[in-house]
């Protein structure tokens, strides 16, 4: 036996495989062709040049506000040869903490590399996401890829998923402002004060509210409260009162103003401000006086007297 070794150039590519032949020709005994005695029985070797390079896919992670779409990267890892075959895959949404009505859904969705795609070779994948009005925690859903193909066939030789699984986190982009309102009533009774929260929570949002003296004695002129704590719930009443104990004197006086103070704003218990504010902090209690001093004077009645002085 003899050997002919023909070199064989290693690319980046993945491709069909190949062939090539060696051929033999002029088969000759003694420097001259003789058939009686050589002769080329099977005069073509083959040679198959296997596929060697395997591309791999992947998905980005996207992090982005809830309004408006997220737009996720497929990649390809190598060149796919302009003689080769398609490179498929399939694309499908999955929830994590985000829910189904947070975002569009993406059912078997087929993304194509064509031939001749260049290694880092890109698509795209686009999930709407809700824009809703809900004070909320970041939520995240996946974007996932399988079923990689290469030429409508699964073959891990060629084309393989790498990281199968894109994140999209929804930012939270709603902010509830704490407010509260003003009261003007007579002191004789209850002052009744409105907290209202703008939009509705995800979660536990909390404020603090402590009244302050302006013109107003607290224990004197009204009952003092010292840290309340109101907490919105989810799905709850977007307003609650507070109620300031006003005492009826019998004393004319100024009108007087305490204030109702609100602080401390919390949204899962924790101070977040792109989650809860407090836009109005203080409510402003004006008490009416609703004494009146009455002035009177008494009658006198006297009786006369007559006096005759004498001469004497």
């Amino acid at each position: 036996t003899q050997t002919v070794t023909v070199t064989v150039a290693s690319d980046a590519i993945v491709e069909n495989d190949e062939t090539f032949q060696v051929v033999l020709s002029n088969a000759q005994f003694n420097g001259a062709a003789d058939a009686t005695r050589v002769v080329i029985g099977d005069g073509v070797g083959v040679g198959t040049i296997q596929n060697n390079d395997t591309a791999t896919l992947s998905i980005n992670d996207v992090t982005a506000s809830e309004n408006g779409a997220f737009t996720f990267t497929l990649s390809l890892s190598h060149a796919i040869a302009a003689d080769a075959e398609d490179v498929t895959v399939r694309v499908d949404t999955a929830p994590q903490t985000a829910g189904l009505l947070d975002y569009t859904t993406i059912i078997n969705q087929v993304v194509t590399f064509t031939a001749g795609s260049a290694a880092g070779a890109t698509q795209t994948v686009t999930v709407t996401v809700s824009d809703d009005n809900i004070v909320e925690t970041d939520e995240v859903f996946e974007v996932r890829l399988t079923d990689a193909r290469y030429a409508g066939l699964v073959d891990a030789s060629r084309v393989v998923i790498g990281d199968d699984v894109g994140l999209g986190t929804i930012q939270n982009n709603d902010t509830a402002a704490f407010t509260i309102n003003d009261v003007t009533a007579l002191e004789n009774g209850q002052f009744t004060f409105t907290v209202t929260l703008s939009q509705p929570v995800a979660d536990v949002v909390t404020v603090g509210v402590n009244t302050l003296n302006v013109t107003a004695a607290s224990g004197t002129d009204f009952s003092p409260i010292a840290n309340q704590l109101l907490t919105f719930t989810p799905g709850g009443a977007l307003t609650q009162t507070v109620t300031v104990q006003v005492n009826d004197d019998a004393i004319v006086e100024n009108t007087e103003t305490f204030q109702v103070v609100l602080s401390d704003a919390r949204y899962a218990g924790a101070t977040d401000a792109t989650r809860v504010t407090i836009s109005d902090a203080t409510g402003v209690g004006t008490i009416q006086n609703n004494d009146v001093a009455t002035v009177s004077i008494n009658d006198v009645i006297t009786q006369a007297v007559s006096l005759v002085q004498e001469q004497l």
